[in-house]
């Protein structure tokens, strides 16, 4: 609107201006040429006026603006002042809880070193020990990952070494096997019978012991994993004919993995408990885990001939069979 109003001023004055030149030229007489002065001041006027009022809107308008912006600034101010409150609280609270932190942190990996040396040094002197027992003449296996360590072999071939009962039958192969036919070769008689559900692997534990010299005391059988009946219902186990296991003295149970399913190793008494003999024993290792720990329980529970006996080997539980 203002600028159509500064536009019809501007065209009024054109119009003035140019009756004035034309009536000039034409009457040249001074009545006329102050007429034509006079309109031109009149459209100077309302050419002032307008510029005025556009002046004045562009002050509020600016006003307007800058009363927003303070407002703004101001609840700026107010969040920046309640941050300064917040990290100065950090602040205060940091260094304790920092410090306090570090030093839970330095407790756990001091006890955590105490706890690696001593059980480095016990499954060295365990090793030690099977080496001096034995006197292996070709490279051994790998004693790491899913093998028993050294100290719960060490337990084993003195069970093995001692059991009335000739028939050792393992769920899982690998170093255990191998010591365990020392012990028998070691004990003058006796017969180990190894399930193992991968072909590969059966394979080479079989290359393994005759390496050692020790097939004729060993069976590695490929048994793969096939469902079977337990009282917990169709699992995953060794297909093998327990009637082929007759008078177990020990049974050791490191097998299948874990990751064959929940409870992978629960079936074994279910499916070989008639195959132990009276007094026969059971290791049954990684009972730290849950799985393992909750089939020995289900099978003492379920199976009141069998009872728990202490062994000084972590991760490992003795059971005996006592009727």
């Amino acid at each position: 609107m203002q600028v159509g109003r500064r536009a019809l001023a501007t065209a009024a004055g054109s119009v003035v201006l140019a009756a004035v030149a034309v009536i000039g030229g034409v009457a040249r007489t001074g009545w006329l040429v102050a007429v034509g002065l006079a309109g031109l001041g009149l459209v100077l006027v309302l050419l002032a006026l307008d510029e005025r009022r556009r002046a004045r809107a562009v002050a509020r308008a600016l006003e307007r603006r800058g009363t927003r912006l303070r407002g703004e600034v101001e609840a700026l101010a107010v969040e920046i002042a309640t941050l300064r409150e917040e990290v100065g609280g950090l602040r205060a609270e940091v260094p304790v809880s920092v410090d306090a932190a570090a030093e839970r942190t330095a407790v756990r990996a001091e006890t955590a070193v105490h706890l690696l040396e001593g059980t480095l040094l016990t499954e060295a002197q365990a090793l030690q020990q099977l080496l001096a027992r034995y006197s292996p003449t070709v490279p051994l296996p790998d004693v790491a990952g899913w093998a028993l360590a050294p100290s719960a072999i060490l337990r084993l071939v003195d069970l093995v070494e001692r059991m009335p009962l000739d028939l050792v039958v393992e769920c899982g192969s690998g170093t255990s096997t191998l010591w365990i036919s020392h012990a028998l070769r070691q004990r003058g008689r006796g017969r180990l019978v190894s399930l193992e559900h991968n072909a590969r692997f059966a394979e080479r534990t079989r290359a393994l012991l005759a390496d050692h010299g020790l097939a004729e005391y060993a069976e590695v059988r490929h048994c793969p994993l096939v469902p079977r009946a337990t009282p917990h219902g169709e699992q995953s186990w060794y297909d093998v004919d327990a009637a082929t296991l007759d008078d177990v003295g020990l049974l050791v149970v490191d097998g299948p993995p874990e990751r064959t399913g929940p409870a992978a190793r629960y079936p074994a008494l279910p499916v070989l408990r008639r195959s132990l003999a009276p007094g026969a024993t059971v290791v049954v290792d990684d009972v730290q885990r849950p799985d393992e720990a909750a089939a020995v329980r289900d099978w003492l529970r379920e199976d009141p001939t069998l009872t728990k006996e202490w062994l000084p080997v972590r991760g490992v539980q003795v059971l005996r069979v006592v009727g």
